[in-house]
């Protein structure tokens, strides 16, 4: 019978968690890099801090809005790493840098599917043609 506390499993769940945890971080670290510069961008377009411009959103919404950036950035980094896209650390920073482009080619891609309910692929699917199906794609597959 296998002990429970068997240091063994414990170790490889450890350092799984911390795989994960160092890539999320990463990610982050890529993120940041990003609003960083659109902080940069903003204040010297307004020349003030943004959220005390009419033109930028208070300070709540602007914080919000980073945190959530960043966040996403960590999780899409980790995700990355897990699905084994990204091999190392430099690949989960750039993930961390281009999490709103990938997010906007993935959110372009899903308005650009199809949408079929499960009803609909049934019957495309018994109203195919299939080759073997027909008489002439039987005597040829035979």
């Amino acid at each position: 019978m296998t002990n429970v506390l068997d240091p063994l499993p414990l170790t490889a769940v450890v350092s799984y968690g911390r795989n994960m945890l160092v890539y999320g971080l990463w990610g982050l670290l890529g993120s940041f890099a990003v609003e960083a510069l659109e902080f940069r961008r903003a204040v010297r377009r307004t020349t003030t801090w943004p959220w005390r411009s009419a033109r930028e959103p208070d300070f709540g919404p602007w914080l919000t809005s980073v945190v959530m950036r960043l966040i996403v950035g960590a999780v899409l980094a980790a995700a990355a790493r897990e699905s084994h896209q990204v091999s190392g650390p430099f690949g989960a920073l750039a993930a961390g840098v281009a999490t709103p482009v990938i997010l906007e080619q993935l959110a372009r891609q899903a308005r650009l599917a199809p949408s079929m309910s499960p009803h609909d692929e049934v019957e495309q699917a018994s109203t195919s043609t299939h080759p073997a199906t027909t008489e002439e794609g039987a005597s040829d597959a035979l």
